[in-house]
């Protein structure tokens, strides 16, 4: 991989999913498909009825709207794509925080988005 912002990008992705799975978290990394994306990697609940979307951005600027519009249409794909509820599939943008730890990165959703999820726990 010879373009250095993609390799940094693919890096974030690993850290992500590999800090997720050592918190005994279901993490899948994804297939990217190009404009069939759906998202970098998805987190399952133990009884896989809830599924979240990860879009894992490693930036140096910060398009928060962006993000989550990527998030949001990636996480719809990928509902769709397995036949589950949209509602199911709760889209998430992990941003990487310049000079901090993994654990430190920025977990970014609309409020939607989280009044949907504590409802459903």
């Amino acid at each position: 991989m010879s373009n250095p912002g993609k390799r940094k990008g693919s890096q974030w992705e690993t850290d992500v999913r590999q800090y997720l799975r050592e918190r005994e978290l279901d993490t899948e990394a994804l297939r990217q498909m190009g404009a069939l994306d759906e998202g970098d990697l998805v987190v399952r609940t133990p009884d896989h009825d809830l599924r979240v979307v990860v879009e894992a951005k490693n930036r140096g600027k910060l398009d928060l709207a962006q993000f989550l519009r990527e998030a949001e249409d990636e996480a719809a794909l990928h509902a769709h794509n397995r036949g589950l509820p949209q509602e199911r599939a709760v889209p998430v943008a992990v941003v990487k925080a310049r000079q901090k730890s993994t654990g430190e990165g920025y977990a970014v959703m609309r409020l939607r988005d989280l009044a949907r999820l504590l409802g459903m726990l």
